[in-house]
C-alpha cells in the first residue's frame, strides 16, 4: 500500500466508485444476514465475517458505548405564504422558540425568509438560511439527496415557530415524517425495526444504524465475557456538511460541521472513568458515540451540551480504541473518521474489498469494525 501522508489528506482521498446496486434500500437485515469487514491496525489485517460474530472480536473486557437517543418523526409539509409546499426538518432548538432546522420545497428552492404554516397549525417564520462555513456559505445541504432523489431542494436555516416544544412534539408525532436518504425509506419500517433495542430517548432525527442490528442475544453473549456496555446520547441530526462539486478537492482540515446536542449521565461518566482507570479499551458502537466521548473532558464528566467535533487521521483519540460502523457512501466524514483508528491506506483497501466483495452499503448496508493502534490519551 503506499503511504497516504495525514497531514495532505483531502476528500477525495476517500472517494470510491460504489456501484449503484450496493446500495441497500428499504431491506432490513439482521445480525445474521449482515457481514462485518475487521480491519485491525496493529497488524493491518482485514478479516471479512458476520455482524453476528462482532463479539468474536472483542476483547472480554473491554466496554462498548452506545448511542442510546433513537430516531422520531422530525419534518412537517405546509406550505409559505406565497403558497410554496414547503417541508421543515427541525433539527437543533436554539431557544423556547427558535430553532435551526432543513427548509425543503419541491418546487424549486424555497424562501429565503418569510412566514409559513404547517401540518397541525403550527405557524413560524423563516428567519434566513444558515451554514457553519459561515453566511457566504448557505447551500451546505444537498436536499435531492434525501427524502426523494433530484426532487426537492433546500438548506439549513433558522426559523422562528410559534408552537413550544412540547406542542411541537404532539404536532410530529400525529401529522410529521421520518427524514431518510432517498434509498431507503422509514415510513415502511415496522416499529421494532427502527431504533436499536439499547434506545431509551427519542427525538433524534437520524439514528446509530450499526446499533440497530445488535441483538438481545448478542449483548447478553458479550456480557456473559465481561463485556460492559455504557449509554450516551447524542441527538443525530446532520453534523456533516454537504458541499457542491469543489468538495472532494477541499483538505479535511478545512472542514467544519454542524452542532448536534449530547448528554452523558454521572453513571455513564462514572462507567466511562471506571474502565480508562482499569486500562481497558472502550469501542464506540457508531461515529455518534464515539463523537461523545471525544467531546468529553479528561477525566469524564457528566454533561448535557453540544458538539461540532471533527474526526480524521491525525487525531489524538482520548477514549476510543475502536469504533464499529456501517459502510458508507463516497467521500462521507464517517469514512474519514474510521482513518482516525487506522492508516488511511489500509482503511482504503478495505473499502475496496468490500466493494469487490459485493458488500451492502448505506443505511442497510454491512458493517465494519476498526481496531485501532494506539493508546488513548486519557489513559496515558
Amino acid at each position: 500500500m503506499s503511504n497516504i501522508s495525514d497531514g495532505n489528506l483531502r476528500f477525495s482521498d476517500f472517494a470510491f466508485d460504489i456501484p449503484k446496486e450496493l446500495f441497500r434500500n428499504s431491506e432490513h437485515r439482521g445480525a445474521d444476514e449482515a457481514k462485518l469487514v475487521v480491519v485491525d491496525a496493529a497488524s493491518e489485517t482485514i478479516v471479512h465475517d458476520r455482524f453476528r460474530n462482532l463479539g468474536d472480536f472483542l476483547a472480554d473486557d473491554d466496554a462498548i458505548v452506545l448511542n442510546d437517543a433513537g430516531i422520531s418523526r422530525s419534518r412537517l409539509c405546509g406550505f409559505a405564504e406565497s403558497g410554496q409546499p414547503l417541508d421543515v426538518c427541525f433539527v437543533l432548538q436554539e431557544d423556547s422558540h427558535l430553532w435551526e432546522a432543513m427548509v425543503l420545497s419541491d418546487d424549486g428552492f424555497p424562501p429565503a425568509e418569510g412566514r409559513f404554516t404547517l401540518a397541525g397549525g403550527i405557524d413560524g417564520e423563516v428567519l434566513g438560511p444558515v451554514s457553519a462555513f459561515g453566511p457566504d456559505r448557505i447551500a451546505e445541504f444537498d436536499a435531492q439527496y434525501w427524502i426523494e432523489r433530484d426532487r426537492y431542494h433546500g438548506y439549513r436555516a433558522l426559523i422562528r415557530c410559534a408552537a413550544t416544544k412540547d406542542q411541537l412534539r404532539q404536532s410530529l408525532d400525529v401529522h410529521g415524517a421520518f427524514m431518510y436518504p432517498w434509498y431507503t425509506n422509514h415510513e415502511h419500517l415496522a416499529e421494532d425495526e427502527l431504533n436499536p433495542i439499547t434506545t431509551r430517548r427519542l427525538g433524534a432525527v437520524l439514528v446509530s444504524e450499526p446499533a440497530r442490528r445488535l441483538t438481545p442475544e448478542m449483548l447478553v453473549e458479550m456480557a456473559g465475557r465481561g463485556i460492559d456496555t455504557i449509554s450516551v446520547s447524542l441527538w443525530m441530526s446532520f453534523g456533516w456538511n454537504f458541499w457542491d462539486s469543489d468538495y472532494g478537492d477541499m483538505p479535511l482540515s478545512d472542514n467544519k460541521m454542524n452542532f448536534e446536542e449530547y448528554a452523558v449521565t454521572d453513571r455513564a461518566a462514572g462507567q466511562i472513568r471506571d474502565v480508562v482507570g482499569t486500562g481497558r479499551r472502550l469501542i464506540g458502537i457508531g461515529t455518534s458515540s464515539v463523537r461523545v466521548l471525544e467531546s468529553l473532558p479528561v477525566p469524564a464528566a457528566a454533561c448535557d451540551s453540544r458538539t461540532n467535533l471533527f474526526l480524521s487521521p491525525g487525531t489524538k483519540l482520548k477514549y476510543c480504541s475502536g469504533l464499529l460502523t456501517n459502510l458508507h457512501n463516497s467521500m462521507a466524514t464517517h469514512i474519514v473518521m474510521a482513518a482516525t483508528f487506522a492508516p488511511a491506506d489500509l482503511i482504503r483497501e478495505a473499502y475496496r474489498q468490500s466493494i469487490e466483495y459485493r458488500y451492502g452499503f448505506g443505511i442497510h448496508g454491512d458493517s465494519m469494525l476498526v481496531i485501532g493502534d494506539h493508546t488513548p490519551t486519557s489513559a496515558s
